[in-house]
């Protein structure tokens, strides 16, 4: 059976709106990252946020893959630091280990071939020329800019850059909040969290807003759409029966701790909130994120 994590990080924008004088407005503007990958196995994050989801952070390219992938509802108006960890696949099936990368926005619904164009913040290489670890070609777009160049951060060769988004919409208030312990309470506390998260699914549409609304009102905001059209269009399997995915009891009992956002970030993988098909066999779990903030108290994601 398939079991998926819905990262909202590589869901596409479909609404259209004017692009503003102080930043690219997010309903008309698609942010992504182009990605060709081959006989690699990589792990990109976008302020420590996994782009492919929390379950399989590190994702094997075994074959070529030639790909656009969405990230507005990752994104933070400013700065955001993205991090690249790679390494080698075992047996892929074609050999030649490619990484291309490249940071870019399109109109929103335009869908462009991948690498076309010539409108590229950052197009990155690993590994460069001359068994250098990476090649880095600077481009220009009014709305991404390049404040820190890649740079190699461990032995493993991670290489770390921060780039400055100008995309308007509300900055969240997570990055703000406590550094936390991978410990047995955050461990309880998460986990009464996600109860309830699952609480709010198992109540429907006006649960899910109620319960969940900080996240929700991000996420919408991100692909420039009211709460309602995000969850008519992108959140439907998980508020919309017709849609044939049905919520799973609560299990975290094989579940385990995990902290992303730099420490700032709780979940529990695998995650305790699965919505099945029987009829496709497949899973979805959303992904659900919780902060501390200085009073103590834990909230979700916004």
């Amino acid at each position: 059976m398939a079991r998926r994590a819905l990262s909202l990080l590589a869901v596409a924008a479909v609404c259209a709106a004017p692009v503003l004088a102080d930043g690219a407005d997010p309903g008309r503007t698609e942010f992504a990252i182009d990605l060709q990958a081959n006989a690699v196995v990589l792990d990109i994050r976008l302020n420590d946020i996994p782009l492919f989801g929390v379950e399989q952070p590190a994702n094997p390219f075994p074959a070529q893959v030639l790909t656009t992938v969405p990230i507005n509802s990752g994104l933070q108006p400013g700065r955001n630091v993205v991090t690249v960890r790679h390494s080698e696949v075992p047996d892929p099936v074609m050999e030649g280990r490619v990484v291309r990368l490249r940071f870019t926005h399109n109109e929103a619904g335009s869908f462009p071939a991948p690498f076309s164009g010539d409108v590229y913040a950052l197009d990155l290489s690993i590994p460069g020329a001359e068994e250098q670890p990476f090649a880095a070609r600077l481009g220009e777009t009014p709305f991404i800019s390049v404040v820190e160049r890649p740079e190699v951060v461990d032995a493993e060769g991670t290489l770390s850059m921060t780039l400055d988004y100008a995309i308007d919409m509300p900055e969240s208030e997570w990055p703000g909040g406590e550094v936390l312990k991978k410990d047995m309470a955050t461990r309880v506390a998460v986990e009464g969290e996600m109860r309830r998260a699952h609480a709010a699914f198992a109540a429907g549409r006006d649960g899910v807003l109620g319960e969940l609304r900080p996240m929700i009102d991000h996420l919408s905001a991100s692909y420039g759409m009211t709460p309602d059209t995000f969850l008519d269009t992108l959140y439907a399997p998980f508020v919309d029966p017709s849609q044939g995915f049905a919520l799973r009891p609560f299990d975290a009992e094989e579940a385990r701790l995990e902290l992303f956002g730099n420490g700032r970030l709780a979940t529990l993988v695998p995650s305790p909130v699965v919505f099945e098909n029987s009829e496709l066999q497949e899973t979805f779990a959303p992904d659900l994120f919780y902060w501390r903030d200085g009073s103590g108290t834990w909230r979700l994601i916004d």
